[in-house]
């Protein structure tokens, strides 16, 4: 990647922190309507639990896994929700919920793969080679 310095704004940092959230209580949500309704027993709720250990748990690989020299995984995502910023408030917040969350779960998959740190950075490079620029 080009050295090249990406502005790392306020409302970029609360992009990152909705995209890690949606991503981290996704079993919530789909959960929420049984526990709404109050139709969650016991193993359900231990499954719940389990399935958010789970997700946490890859994304910590994926981080280890993900990360390089060059680009930690954090600055990655960063520089990914840097890419996707259109300064259009209510457009930025639609495309963290989406994209972040999709680029993560890419990233929790590239932790398998061989040279995962390789294909992060080219995964990385893709979102800023074609970011958003008003």
């Amino acid at each position: 990647m080009p050295d090249v310095v990406i502005r790392i704004s306020l409302l970029t940092r609360i992009n990152i922190i909705l995209g890690v959230l949606a991503v981290s209580f996704a079993p919530l949500l789909w959960t929420w309507r049984a526990i709404r309704n109050g139709e969650m027993d016991q193993q359900a709720w231990l499954s719940l639990v389990g399935q958010l250990a789970l997700l946490q748990l890859l994304l910590w690989h994926a981080q280890k896994r993900c990360s390089s020299e060059n680009l930690t995984f954090w600055h990655g995502v960063a520089v990914v929700a840097a890419s996707i910023r259109t300064n259009w408030i209510y457009t930025d917040v639609l495309l963290a919920l989406l994209v972040l969350p999709l680029m993560l779960t890419a990233a929790a998959l590239l932790a398998f793969s061989s040279r995962p740190a390789y294909r992060f950075q080219r995964l990385v490079h893709g979102f800023y080679r074609n970011r958003m620029e008003q």
